[in-house]
C-alpha cells in the first residue's frame, strides 16, 4: 500500500511534467478551442436575456486574445419607471477564462493517483460531458452579470446602488471559476467509477461463457 507522502510526491511530479504540456496546448489551440464553443456561449446568453439581440461573438486581438460580444435591445425597456427606447454596448472577456476548463480538466485525469493509463483515458472521456456544462455556465454567466450590471447602472443608479446585482465576473475570478473548476473533478471521478462499473458488469456474463465453454475442455 503506497503511502499519502508518496502519491502526493507522484501527483506533484505528474503534475509537473503535465501542466506546461497543457499550457502550451493551450496556448497554440486556444484560438480554436474558444471558436468552437462561440455558438453555444451565444445560445446560452440570448436565453438568459431574452429581450436582448445577441450578435455573433467574435476574437479579437489586442494586447491578448479577447472574446467581443455585441448586444441590443431592438424595443422599449423598463427600468425603475424609466423607458429604454434603444441599449446597445459589448462586453469583453480575455481567452483565458475559457481554457482554465479544460486544462484544470486534462491536469486532474493525467495526474489523479492509482489509474492506468487506460484509466486515464477512460477520465478523460468522462470529463467532455462536464467539460461541456462548465463552459455553459462560466462565459455566459460572466457576461450576463456585466450586461445586466452595465445597464442598470447606466439607466437607473439609484437601483444599483440601493440594490446592487451580483458581479459574476468579480465573483468567478474570485475563486469561483476554480470552485467550479474542482467541483468538476470530483463528478468527472464519478462518471468514470460509474463507467468501469457498467463495463464490468457488461464484461462478466462474457467472462462466465468464456469460462463456462472452457471448462469442459480441460476435463477431456
Amino acid at each position: 500500500m503506497a503511502r499519502p507522502t508518496n502519491k502526493a510526491g507522484d501527483i506533484a511530479l505528474r503534475l509537473l511534467i503535465w501542466l506546461p504540456i497543457l499550457l502550451w496546448a493551450a496556448w497554440q489551440g486556444g484560438w480554436h478551442y474558444t471558436h468552437f464553443f462561440l455558438p453555444l456561449y451565444r445560445a446560452v446568453l440570448s436565453a438568459m436575456l431574452s429581450g436582448f439581440e445577441i450578435q455573433p461573438f467574435t476574437i479579437i486581438r489586442s494586447h491578448e486574445y479577447i472574446i467581443k460580444a455585441d448586444y441590443a435591445l431592438p424595443h422599449m425597456m423598463v427600468i425603475g419607471g424609466k423607458v429604454l427606447p434603444h441599449v446597445e454596448g459589448n462586453v469583453r472577456l480575455p481567452l483565458y477564462f475559457v481554457l482554465t476548463h479544460p486544462v484544470m480538466l486534462a491536469a486532474a485525469a493525467l495526474t489523479w493517483p492509482d489509474l492506468s493509463w487506460r484509466g486515464r483515458g477512460m477520465r478523460l472521456l468522462a470529463s467532455l460531458p462536464v467539460l461541456l456544462v462548465l463552459e455553459a455556465i462560466d462565459i455566459p454567466l460572466v457576461m450576463y452579470g456585466t450586461i445586466h450590471s452595465a445597464v442598470i447602472q447606466a439607466y437607473d443608479p439609484l437601483t444599483y446602488l440601493a440594490s446592487k446585482p451580483i458581479d459574476w465576473g468579480e465573483l468567478m475570478e474570485g475563486g469561483g471559476r476554480f470552485a467550479l473548476c474542482i467541483a468538476g473533478m470530483f463528478v468527472a471521478a464519478e462518471l468514470h467509477a460509474m463507467l468501469s462499473r457498467l463495463a464490468l458488469r457488461k464484461a462478466s456474463p462474457i467472462r462466465s461463457l468464456q469460462e463456462a465453454r472452457i471448462s469442459p475442455l480441460r476435463q477431456e
